[in-house]
C-alpha cells in the first residue's frame, strides 16, 4: 500500500509542477507578444526568471521526498520560496519592459499595461502564503500551490490574466 501512496503522490506532485510550468510558458509567451525589443536590464531580468525556472523540478524532487517525513516542512517551503521568487522575478522582467513602455509595441493599450501589472502584483502575495502554509502543515502547502495555479487558468480563462508564476 506505501508503495501505491508513493506513486499517488509522485504523480500529484509531478501534476502541480506540470501546471505551473504551464502556467509560466503561458505567461511568458503572453508577455513577450507586447514587447518591441529588449536591453541588458531586460535580458538579465529574463535570465534570472529561467535560472528560478530551472530550479522547479529539484524542489519538486524535494517534496516527493520529503513529504511524508520529517523534512516535509522545509521541502515545501523551499518549495513555495522558490515561486515567491519567480513572482519577484516575473514582477521585475515586466517592470524592466513596461517602465516608460520603453520596451513595449507602441499599440499595447494602457488598459492592458495595468492589468498586467496589477495581475503580477497579485501573484506575490498569494505565493508568500502558500509558502507560509508549509509552516502550518506541508499539505497545506501544497494545496495552496494548486488553488493559485486554479485560479490562474481561471482568471484567463475569463480574460483577466493573472500571471502568477
Amino acid at each position: 500500500m506505501s508503495v501505491l501512496w508513493s506513486a499517488s503522490g509522485l504523480l500529484s506532485v509531478l501534476r502541480d509542477e506540470f501546471l505551473h510550468d504551464l502556467i509560466m510558458w503561458g505567461n511568458h509567451h503572453e508577455m513577450f507578444r507586447h514587447v518591441r525589443r529588449v536591453n541588458t536590464g531586460f535580458m538579465v531580468s529574463n535570465g534570472f526568471l529561467l535560472m528560478l525556472v530551472t530550479v522547479v523540478p529539484f524542489t519538486t524532487a524535494l517534496i516527493s521526498d520529503y513529504l511524508n517525513k520529517v523534512g516535509a516542512v522545509v521541502a515545501c517551503a523551499v518549495y513555495g520560496g522558490v515561486f515567491v521568487l519567480i513572482s519577484i522575478a516575473y514582477n521585475l522582467l515586466w517592470y524592466t519592459a513596461a517602465k516608460d513602455r520603453a520596451l513595449l509595441r507602441s499599440g499595447v493599450p494602457e488598459q492592458v499595461i495595468r492589468k498586467f501589472t496589477r495581475n503580477y502584483r497579485i501573484g506575490f502575495p498569494l505565493y508568500l502564503l502558500a509558502t507560509v502554509a508549509a509552516f502550518v502543515s506541508p499539505l497545506s502547502q501544497s494545496a495552496s500551490a494548486r488553488i493559485v495555479g486554479v485560479l490562474a487558468i481561471t482568471m484567463r480563462r475569463g480574460g483577466v490574466e493573472i500571471h502568477s508564476s
